[in-house]
């Protein structure tokens, strides 16, 4: 062949980009195909997604196409010397009609899938052994047989699960006696990562509830990609039109939402525009017929930040409600003990090599270790604090008792600083007096998390943990796991006489008091107050002692 002999190729044609060969013979499996594209998904040129209506998501969207297209622009056989397979699974959650589903087609689009199939998670459940399974292969199916038939050339498929927490909801959450839920997302799982796993696909998940998904399917090489949506694609419409106030800014507002997620954003800004609509209510028609729309201030979302109860972490407003009686400083001890804790918390903020510390409170029950824990994190000003009690995990089963702490230690690092309290450690292990009897994996649980450094340098967390049971908890090895240990004593005469004098509490009865009791528990000392004050409306030695022997 002579380049540039036009008569040749008017004669025989030549191979253009868009050309391919497939030679097939007689012989049994034989087949030659011959491309010049770079790979076989035909990859078209990434639009804008604003222009598709994502706005919002610009660098969650590039980090998807950089992860997902980056290794499918070579051919496989370029790939294969490096030893690596495609990223094949995406997660995305969110509240509904945030994009999520938009997002799954946007994708297909762009790769030119040769199928795109969406599947609601719950419709795939049996009331047949292994039928819940054998749904979820028929679905891989088509992609099975094309990457038989066609090896590296198959094309590629994308599978969305709609509400795939129902397939791979945490172990311990569901009570079956089956195993349905783990067989189908094992099914699910042998599929993508298996040992036969298809390389033609790409798995997205979609869900409004990722706390409830078993960290299994989260992996690298399962769902790796996890996308959140934010806060600019709520108020992508606001700001539109123009109806943001001058004195809104983002990215304080980005900053103070930092630890909400996507449900929690979509109801602050809810709960901003229905300020805003309310007080016009009065003038809807008049408003209406003049255009009239006011604009939405930095008060109108700070009004909201306040009231919403975000999912992820604690909320300032809900720490006053563990603080039943407030907090008291009765004196010297308080103060030691409030400075000691907070120059350990202002430490790891400001150190550049450390970014783990363990407190341990002990000292007895109702001694206000549980108020100082909630009242030192208030203070610290931490933008992520969780409590890890024995309220929280009693609904669960073993397996969900770890899950649960597993999560909370998980979110916890995603965060720049976190403050997760251990609140009465003896029941979190289950800690029985008889036997003694405890539960050894929880306790094996939290011994390995105290320790465990965070796996990002730029995090750090404080653990604050509390206990009445300081020997027992020695003998367990789970003291010795913390960095500091402080006790927490009980009030002493001259504390008690202070908080006596805070309710107005005459002299004279103060001091038949404290020759009755010589030391309490803060906790209990408050109790038999608030008691005495709705019973007699007064504070006086009789009712005291009444109900101290009553309460004892």
């Amino acid at each position: 062949m002579i380049l540039g002999n036009e008569a040749y190729f008017e004669k025989y044609g030549f191979l253009s980009n868009e050309i391919e060969i497939e030679l097939i013979s007689n012989i049994p499996n034989f087949k030659i195909h011959i491309t010049n594209k770079p790979n076989p998904s035909n990859i078209k040129k990434i639009p804008s997604f604003e222009e598709l209506g994502i706005g919002g998501l610009d660098s969650e969207i590039n980090h998807i196409f950089h992860r997902i297209l980056t290794t499918r622009l070579y051919p496989p056989s370029y790939i294969k010397k490096f030893g690596i397979n495609h990223v094949k699974g995406i997660l995305l959650y969110g509240p509904p009609g945030t994009g999520k589903t938009l997002i799954a087609r946007t994708l297909a689009k762009v790769l030119n899938v040769r199928e795109f199939k969406v599947i609601n998670g719950p419709e795939l459940f049996d009331k047949y052994v292994g039928e819940t399974e054998k749904k979820i292969r028929e679905i891989f199916s088509d992609a099975e047989e094309d990457e038989k038939e066609n090896g590296d050339n198959s094309g590629l498929h994308i599978i969305v699960f709609d509400e795939i927490d129902s397939l791979c909801k945490k172990r311990g959450l569901v009570n079956s006696e089956t195993g349905v839920h783990d067989n189908a997302e094992n099914q699910l799982l042998t599929k993508i990562d298996g040992v036969d796993a298809l390389n033609n696909i790409i798995v997205i998940g979609m869900t409004n509830r990722r706390d409830l998904l078993d960290e299994v399917i989260l992996r690298p090489g399962r769902l790796e990609l996890h996308i959140e949506i934010g806060l600019n694609v709520y108020l992508k419409k606001i700001k539109e039109n123009k109806l943001l106030n001058d004195d809104v800014d983002i990215n304080y507002l980005s900053k103070i939402t930092k630890n909400f997620t996507g449900a929690d954003i979509e109801a602050m800004v809810k709960l901003s525009v229905a300020n805003v609509l309310f007080k016009s209510v009065n003038n809807i028609s008049k408003n209406i017929v003049n255009n009239n729309i006011q604009k939405l201030s930095i008060k109108n979302f700070m009004d909201a930040f306040n009231e919403i109860q975000p999912m992820f972490g604690i909320h300032h407003t809900e720490l006053k409600n563990y603080i039943k009686y407030g907090i008291i400083n009765y004196g010297t001890n308080f103060e030691i003990m409030k400075n000691h804790i907070m120059e350990s918390v202002n430490h790891l903020k400001k150190s550049k090599s450390i970014n783990l510390l363990s407190i341990l409170l002990e000292g007895d029950s109702g001694s206000g270790k549980t108020a100082l824990s909630f009242f030192i994190s208030k203070e610290s000003n931490i933008p992520f604090i969780k409590i890890i009690s024995p309220d929280l995990l009693d609904r669960f089963n073993e397996k969900g008792k770890y899950n649960i702490i597993y999560s909370i230690f998980e979110d916890a690092y995603k965060s720049p600083f976190s403050i997760i309290i251990l609140d009465n450690i003896e029941k979190l292990i289950e800690y029985v007096k008889i036997g003694p009897a405890f539960n050894n994996l929880l306790l094996q649980t939290l011994i390995v998390y105290i320790k465990k450094i965070p796996p990002k340098k730029n995090t750090k967390i404080l653990i604050i943990g509390t206990t009445s049971k300081r020997k027992e908890m020695e003998n367990f090895g789970i003291i010795d796991t913390f960095d500091k240990v402080i006790h927490i004593p009980n009030l002493n005469k001259k504390e008690i006489t202070k908080i006596l004098s805070e309710y107005n509490c005459p002299n004279d009865e103060i001091e038949k008091i404290i020759s009755f009791v010589k030391e309490i528990p803060i906790k209990k000392l408050l109790n038999l107050i608030d008691n005495a004050l709705q019973e007699n409306n007064s504070l006086t030695f009789q009712n005291f002692e009444d109900l101290y022997n009553e309460y004892k």
